[in-house]
């Protein structure tokens, strides 16, 4: 569509103007709007924006959406740098990941681990441990000129994290990490953001 609207632009203008104008009608409808309004007296510029947006019309039909099998695969491309990828779902295995202690690994993996060894020996651009809060915990290098040793010591990384806190180290700046991330400073705009994730 876009490449045939491209090469003939001048012609298609009045085609493409009716398309807009019928999607508009279809999707953007006042029954279908969600408003979120954070500022001390926003609620009647809200209702006046509402105003402005038609109601009524064709409503939008469902459409199904299904989730993508599970496939093990790998992506050739033409480049020296690659990117690396290794992670699971804590939910499969009976582990609740929402507890204090997952967080201070995340910290410590990300930011000592994965850092020193991914970052500064191999030369990778950057790393990352992740723990999402569907579940799933996963470890990703970046602009990475040595994936193969790096998917390695992401399936070692257990045994490297033993490793480290049996030297009994200071833990102190991995903790306070994780609490200035989890409680950072609020704005109306960081509120409103997260009301309207929770609402949806």
């Amino acid at each position: 569509f876009i490449k045939a609207l491209a090469e003939n632009i001048e012609n298609a203008k009045e085609d493409v103007l009716h398309r807009f104008e019928r999607i508009c009608s279809r999707y953007f409808r006042r029954e279908r709007l969600t408003v979120g309004v954070t500022e001390k007296d926003g609620e009647e510029y809200a209702h006046r924006l509402i105003s402005l947006i038609p109601c009524g019309g064709t409503p939008a039909g469902k459409s199904a959406v299904k989730p993508l099998e599970r496939i093990n695969e790998g992506i050739a491309i033409p480049g020296t740098v690659s990117f690396a990828v290794m992670g699971t779902n804590l939910n499969e295995v009976g582990e609740k990941l929402h507890t204090g202690q997952f967080y201070v690994y995340q910290s410590i993996a990300s930011l000592e681990l994965l850092w020193n060894e991914i970052r500064l020996k191999n030369g990778a651009y950057d790393s990352s441990y992740y723990n999402l809060p569907i579940g799933t915990v996963a470890m990703r290098s970046y602009r990475d000129p040595m994936p193969t040793a790096s998917l390695k010591y992401f399936s070692h990384l257990t045994d490297r994290m033993s490793d480290f806190l049996n030297t009994s180290p200071d833990l102190t700046k991995f903790i306070i990490g994780v609490f200035g991330e989890s409680d950072t400073v609020s704005t109306p705009r960081v509120d409103g953001s997260l009301a309207t994730k929770r609402f949806l």
